[in-house]
């Protein structure tokens, strides 16, 4: 016979998983809703002081996380459910920052998120980076889906033009997000091209000579010839009505 004890943890762990993926699901749902209600305010920065979208604030926020009771993510002891808790990573300003290296971090792969794990970390943090990494980036799909044009925002209030491109590979986004990012402002840098192309194609001489002549066919002598044309026939008379039968 099995362990009752272990039994009873592996109970309480499927009930805690059942437990995150509906809260999750309600967060998803809450994104959707909003960024259904008013698409373009995806891309509106705020008035704070790196001037972020809210795409922006969605890629370096972890959606998903759990606070062990043994004091901290990575902590191997800790116990109680997982909560849903909208918790910021370090920004690349500050202090903890400053002093290390992005070269140094494991490439920002959803499929290798293990090896992105401190060494000896726990299997739990593990899969709560993996977790993470997959709410984050179905988060910005959201986004993205009702707004597209988010992705090709530019904040200046940082002083160097930061984009979400930019934010996601700074904060270590999986490839997968980072991919469906470059991917959605290059379709922005495309059609905006291809626009600017049209009204070039507008303003040039030969456009202008197209429109010249097609203002002379409705010029008023094309209206008075039209005049000098016979009317045309008028529409054939109905047929009389027929007395009713008696």
């Amino acid at each position: 016979r099995g362990d009752p004890m272990a039994a009873g943890v592996d109970a309480a762990a499927n009930e805690n998983r059942c437990e995150s993926s509906e809260r999750e699901r309600e967060v998803l749902s809450i994104v959707d809703d909003l960024c259904r209600s008013c698409p373009s305010a995806a891309g509106v920065p705020d008035r704070g002081e790196w001037d972020e979208t809210p795409l922006v604030a969605a890629i370096r926020s972890n959606l998903y996380g759990r606070r062990d009771d043994g004091g901290g993510i990575g902590g191997g002891g800790g116990g109680g459910p997982p909560d849903v808790v909208f918790e910021g990573v370090p920004h690349g300003d500050d202090d903890a920052d400053r002093h290390r290296h992005r070269g140094d971090d494991p490439p920002p792969s959803l499929a290798a998120a293990a090896n992105a794990a401190a060494p000896g970390a726990s299997s739990a943090f593990v899969i709560r980076a993996v977790r993470t990494e997959s709410l984050i980036h179905r988060v910005v799909s959201i986004v993205l889906e009702h707004h597209p044009a988010s992705a090709s925002v530019v904040s200046r209030n940082s002083g160097y033009g930061n984009t979400a491109l930019h934010s996601a590979v700074f904060h270590g986004r999986s490839a997968e997000t980072v991919g469906l990012i470059v991917r959605v402002d290059g379709e922005n840098r495309r059609r905006a091209a291809a626009a600017a192309v049209g009204e070039a194609s507008d303003a040039s001489p030969s456009a202008s000579r197209r429109r010249a002549k097609s203002s002379s066919l409705s010029s008023p002598e094309k209206a008075e010839d039209d005049l000098l044309l016979p009317p045309p026939p008028p529409p054939p008379a109905p047929p009389p009505c027929r007395p009713p039968l008696r």
